[in-house]
């Protein structure tokens, strides 16, 4: 299943969960302690909890002393408070906020240790569509923090965006070998791979991200194409069911036309001659 452009693991929370149209430039009220409550509050995302993963983060983030910039439009968190300021929700604040913060970085007195100023960039520039800045910023982040997971995850995101599967399958790849905690990371490898039509490796992939989220039905439904592709029937089938049952449990009303569906495949592989 495709997605659209992740900018930060926080932001691609608001935009995929709370539905938000926008995925905005981080400013300083997006801070560690943010940052901390988003990936204690991911697992339980993709576990199927939300609301319990949404508090987590809305407790914190209001709980922040610097609140000077946020998230904006319907579904963000600028539905729960109104009155959140607004940053590059627009063209000129985005050149607004990319001249202010290369100011700050030039005029620092330790511009090496400016990754998290790099990282912001990066994702402004993300948003004007200035892609070789957005990567190039990305790399500065990357470069001056090894371990700055974010920038890893949005810069291989943002690539998968643009097409550029091989290099988003790296810097998934890069993640999981100096962490063994983001383990959804291997979904989004899984959907890259398959995007590079390495079925094999895409059902694989997406096989230990839905043993570690098996609450999940998107990451069920996906490894069963996976499969499908892969000509493992049976487990498709499997899977494909699982999904099913998954959805129904999370919503019948809401998601009766993605059960629906996934039934009448169910119904038309198991009716299908065996495979020779």
């Amino acid at each position: 299943m495709s997605y659209c452009a992740v900018f930060a693991n926080r932001d691609y929370f608001c935009k995929k969960v709370l539905k938000n149209p926008h995925v905005l430039a981080s400013t300083e009220i997006l801070d560690e302690k943010f940052d901390q409550a988003y990936f204690k509050a991911v697992a339980t995302r993709k576990n199927g909890f939300i609301f319990v993963a949404i508090a987590a983060i809305v407790i914190t983030t209001f709980a922040a002393i610097s609140l000077s910039a946020y998230l904006n439009n319907r579904g963000s968190f600028g539905e729960i408070s109104a009155d959140i300021p607004k940053v590059c929700s627009g063209h000129d604040n985005c050149l607004k906020f990319i001249e202010t913060t290369t100011k700050k970085i030039n005029e620092s007195k330790r511009p090496e240790k400016e990754y998290r100023k790099n990282y912001k960039l990066a994702c402004a520039y993300a948003i004007m569509g200035n892609k070789n800045s957005a990567i190039k910023h990305f790399d500065l982040a990357i470069e001056q923090n090894p371990d700055f997971t974010q920038a890893l995850f949005s810069r291989a995101s943002y690539l998968y965006d643009n097409q550029n599967y091989t290099a988003a399958a790296e810097g998934y790849k890069q993640i999981l070998a100096t962490t063994e905690r983001e383990k959804y990371v291997h979904y989004y490898l899984g959907q890259t791979y398959y995007k590079m039509k390495d079925y094999q490796s895409a059902a694989e992939s997406l096989l230990y991200a839905t043993q570690n989220y098996p609450k999940n039905p998107e990451y069920a439904e996906d490894l069963a194409h996976a499969m499908l592709r892969t000509n493992d029937r049976e487990g498709a089938i499997v899977y494909f069911e699982k999904a099913a049952k998954l959805y129904r449990k999370q919503s019948a009303k809401k998601n009766i036309l993605k059960i629906r569906s996934l039934e009448r495949l169910i119904d038309d592989l198991k009716k299908r001659a065996p495979l020779p």
